[in-house]
């Protein structure tokens, strides 16, 4: 079945959504776009041999897949008109402004039998693959992450949480696997929101997770560190480079004065490929085959209690939480 499909939203991720799709004309047709200012639209469409439509009831009632990258709270009321009208979609995280809100995207998709897709992208990042299986045999003892940006007036109606920190959030519940028993965190209001956020988390085997993020840096960075009893791993996702360092107990003697411990350096091969293009693909066929999508509304749900739990454990400037 060719899947035609639309994208709701012109902004910055609308797009990269459009210009991806565009080339992917053996797997799924790009029909057209929609968006609010019909001549930003317009001229998007133009430019990529697509149609621009007035309203977005036209546009639903020529696809059966739609691309939601709107503001967050725009999600809600799009996805809900697309469901309505049997349309699936890839909905850029978060999946909603609420969690509430997310479930009820859920029940409506489930008796329709619709799919939906949260755009979690990272987990399609062939950095963030290999990291998994590398510890996924490991004794981790803990793992830092650091996901810091320069500042952008786009995020004046979202904070470092929402916007940045939540790809960290559900990073880690792919990693690990379980909730943590612990969370306390600590934020800066910058730009009259919260755009340096620390989080601490302790997992209930002992592992210890430290997530910095922040919307004022100066250098944009993403960068997974894991410490194990035998290693120390650097996963840099921009450059797409995971190395290992090892302790090399090989030659030891203490009747060798002058003896001095190096450590082994595995840098590890990270296949190429394009996140985006993987997810949109994924979305495809999860519509084509009848599967369930690998980041469905249950992931986007646990996503959004993992945020909420960061801002309900905040603490503030005086010491006391929030």
């Amino acid at each position: 079945m060719q899947i035609k499909i639309g994208v709701i939203g012109t902004g910055a991720m609308g797009m990269n959504h459009i210009q991806v799709l565009s080339k992917l004309n053996n797997d799924c047709e790009l029909v057209g776009v929609y968006d609010i200012d019909f001549k930003r639209a317009e001229a998007v469409a133009q430019a990529n041999n697509i149609k621009a439509y007035s309203t977005l009831e036209e546009l639903l009632s020529t696809v059966n897949a739609a691309v939601i990258a709107v503001p967050v709270d725009e999600h809600y009321k799009v996805a809900r008109k697309c469901l309505e009208q049997e349309v699936h979609v890839l909905i850029e995280k978060p999946i909603t402004q609420s969690i509430d809100e997310a479930y009820r995207l859920k029940t409506m998709a489930e008796h329709k039998n619709i799919k939906i897709q949260v755009g979690h992208i990272e987990l399609f990042n062939p950095t963030i693959k290999v990291l998994k299986k590398i510890i996924e045999n490991e004794d981790i003892i803990a793992i830092d992450i650091d996901r810091l940006s320069p500042y952008s007036e786009r995020w004046n109606n979202v904070d470092v949480i929402t916007d940045l920190m939540i790809h960290d959030l559900y990073i880690l519940n792919y990693i690990i696997g379980s909730p943590p028993i612990i969370c306390k965190s600590f934020g800066r209001v910058i730009h009259q929101k919260l755009n340096h956020v620390v989080v601490n988390f302790l997992y209930k085997d002992g592992l210890i997770a430290t997530l910095s993020g922040s919307q004022v840096t100066e250098k944009k960075v993403r960068k997974i560190q894991v410490i194990t009893r035998n290693a120390y791993i650097i996963a840099d996702l921009i450059n797409r480079k995971i190395v290992i360092s090892r302790s090399n107990n090989f030659f030891k003697s203490n009747q060798v004065v002058d003896y001095k411990q190096e450590n082994i350096l595995e840098n590890v091969f990270v296949p190429s490929s394009d996140p985006l293009r993987d997810e949109l693909l994924h979305f495809v066929y999860s519509i084509q085959r009848n599967t369930r999508p690998k980041i469905s509304t249950d992931e986007g749900i646990e996503a959004l209690e993992m945020v909420e739990l960061v801002h309900t454990n905040m603490i503030n400037s005086s010491g006391e939480e929030e």
